[in-house]
């Protein structure tokens, strides 16, 4: 035998559709709280090296043993931090502060 709703359970279910749902607390702007400076890590100084020699993000990640995901977040942060919007621009950059050498 099939239970019938009732009205009072049918608001219910709709009202939970309809709340808002609560807003994500606001991130520092800098990654994990850390000081944002131009100073990478060695790592990422790795990565910088790699995409300049026109490796792709599985290249690189084979290579230096990290998976493609891991590579693509690497670059990801090391343009938030050197304020670089893709590969050429972070290639600018890298010869410019002496990363990578031409």
């Amino acid at each position: 035998m099939k239970r019938k709703k009732t009205k009072k359970a049918a608001k219910t279910k709709t009202a939970r559709k309809l709340r808002p749902k609560p807003k994500p607390k606001a991130k520092p702007k800098t990654s994990q709280g850390r000081k944002k400076n131009k100073e990478l890590s060695e790592r990422k100084k790795q990565i910088v090296r790699l995409v300049c020699k026109q490796m792709t993000s599985q290249e690189i990640g084979d290579k230096l043993g990290l998976s493609k995901k891991t590579v693509e977040v690497h670059r990801l942060q090391i343009f938030d931090q050197v304020k670089v919007r893709n590969n050429v621009g972070l290639a600018i950059w890298a010869i410019k502060n002496g990363v990578f050498q031409i």
